[in-house]
């Protein structure tokens, strides 16, 4: 009699998990469509030389919400981002990927957006999981992009390349008399100086 009842019982487990498999292989056509027209999106703004901010009636509560001037944080800007590269399916490129998290209604601003972009990814991407592949995109640390070399067991090769940035500018910046100036320290300094 329990032999009956746990081959019913995987049988039915069995069917549901066809339907579910099934049900996830709609889930990702529809989000690979989804990142389709988002980069058409993105590419369109880009071309136009547009903002996608200028589009009428476009409103994001998070953007409405936010102070001017104020950067989203990074662990949002790096959960989207994952989000994001897990839609599209292939690494995304900083550019097209700064246009993507803004029509989100994150804020990523400063002299050079992009950088911005960059540093706030680099500090997040042991926790969120995130890589740069130089020439390619952003990833997920933890797959393989054989086409960059990269596998997550190679680590080195085709990994994040903003510590070896770093390195050269800080080169050129040593070589030229200049000096790198921590951030978190100059804004420890600056808080202070607002508090006397």
């Amino acid at each position: 009699m329990t032999d009956v009842a746990i081959r019913n019982a995987e049988r039915e487990r069995d069917a549901l998990a066809v339907k579910v498999n099934a049900a996830q292989a709609q889930i990702d056509d529809w989000k690979r469509e989804i990142a389709r027209i988002d980069q058409f999106v993105a590419d369109w703004h880009r071309f136009a030389g547009t903002s996608p901010e200028a589009i009428p009636g476009k409103s994001d509560k998070a953007t409405a919400k936010r102070p001017a001037g104020k950067n989203s944080a990074k662990e949002d800007v790096a959960r989207v981002t994952r989000e994001l590269i897990s839609v599209h399916g292939t690494p995304i490129q900083r550019p097209v990927l700064l246009n993507l998290l803004r029509e989100r209604g994150l804020v990523i601003e400063g002299a050079e957006p992009e950088t911005v972009l960059s540093t706030m990814l680099w500090r997040m991407s042991k926790g969120a999981q995130i890589v740069h592949l130089k020439g390619v995109g952003y990833w997920m640390s933890e797959k393989d992009w054989p086409s960059a070399g990269y596998s997550p067991q190679s680590e080195g090769e085709g990994e994040d390349s903003h510590e070896a940035d770093e390195k050269s500018e800080q080169r050129e910046s040593e070589t030229s008399g200049a000096f790198a100036l921590d951030l978190d320290e100059l804004e420890k300094q600056l808080r202070s100086l607002g508090q006397r």
